[in-house]
Formats: structure tokens, C-alpha cells, sequence
């Protein structure tokens, strides 16, 4: 008799749902993130990088973008918010551009070297290779020695660091 008087309202059922949803997201990830398995646990971890990285990208551009609204009101450039946006959207753009062409043209020095490497009278250890991205490398560079690192370790890196900065930089 009492289950016939209970009456859900639509909105606490989708309370409930959400709740209820999330917590069985939170337990899935910590699930896969604690797998034996290697490879479950790569790609978790590449899918949660991707997901903050597009969430951040969201925000830098909403901040971004706010503050340019402001600039344009304030230097009275309401009359050109075209131009504007487009400016800033070459902006983001090159940005992406130059940090690809950085860390490719990284890769691809250090597959040189490793090469030259094996070349009689060049010492691998007098070689440096830089293994920072490029925004990192802006204000100092960190070197490692060959003889430290094997080149597929490097390029793995640099793939790495390839793909969150181009899905950061790519949603903005």
C-alpha cells in the first residue's frame, strides 16, 4: 500500500541517475588504471590525459576568448570582431603548427644523431638530445646523454608529448 502512495518526481530520478552513473564511471576507471594487464592500463591512462586535456583546452579558450571580448570593448574595436577572432584563431592555429614541427623536427635529430652515432670517431656521449616540449625548452633546456637513452625510449616520448599538446592545442 505504501509503494502505491511513493510517486518519484522526474528530477530525482535523474539525481539519482547521475549519481549512481558517476560512481560506476569512478569504479570502472580505477579498475582499468589497477589492470594486470599492461596494455588496459596504457590506454586508460592515454583516454584520461585526452579528457583533461580537451576539459583544459575548454577553459584556456574561454579565458582566453573572454579576455580578448574585454580588449575589444575596451580599445573600442566592436566594430571588428571578425577580424578579431580570426586574428586569434591564427593564432592558436600557428601555435599548433610550431609545436608539431618542434617536436617532429626533435624526433627526427634524434634519430640522426643515433645514426651518426654508429659512425666510427663520433662519440655518442658527447651527444645531446633534448627531450622537453617545446614550451618547456622556451625557458631552459634539459639535456640528457645518449648514452643514457635508447632512441626508441626518446621517440616514444616524443610521440607523447605529440599527442597532448595536439589535443590541447587542437580544441582550442
Amino acid at each position: 500500500m505504501e509503494a502505491s502512495k511513493l510517486k518519484l518526481n522526474h528530477v530525482e530520478v535523474g539525481f539519482a541517475s547521475t549519481l549512481l552513473g558517476a560512481m560506476v564511471f569512478l569504479m570502472s576507471l580505477t579498475y582499468f588504471t589497477n589492470h594486470n594487464d599492461q596494455d588496459i592500463r596504457r590506454y586508460t591512462y592515454e583516454v584520461i590525459s585526452q579528457t583533461i586535456a580537451i576539459f583544459c583546452a575548454v577553459m584556456v579558450f574561454q579565458y582566453i576568448n573572454e579576455a580578448t571580448d574585454k580588449a575589444m570593448v575596451y580599445f573600442e574595436w566592436d566594430s571588428l570582431p571578425f577580424l578579431v577572432h580570426m586574428s586569434q584563431m591564427i593564432v592558436w592555429y600557428s601555435a599548433l603548427q610550431f609545436h608539431l614541427y618542434y617536436i617532429s623536427f626533435h624526433g627526427a635529430v634524434a634519430l640522426a644523431k643515433h645514426k651518426f652515432a654508429e659512425v666510427d670517431g663520433i662519440h655518442s656521449s658527447q651527444q645531446q638530445v633534448s627531450v622537453w616540449t617545446a614550451l618547456q625548452s622556451l625557458w631552459g633546456m634539459e639535456h640528457i646523454t645518449f648514452s643514457d637513452l635508447h632512441p626508441l625510449d626518446h621517440i616514444e616520448d616524443l610521440q607523447s608529448q605529440m599527442t597532448c599538446w595536439k589535443v590541447l592545442l587542437s580544441h582550442i
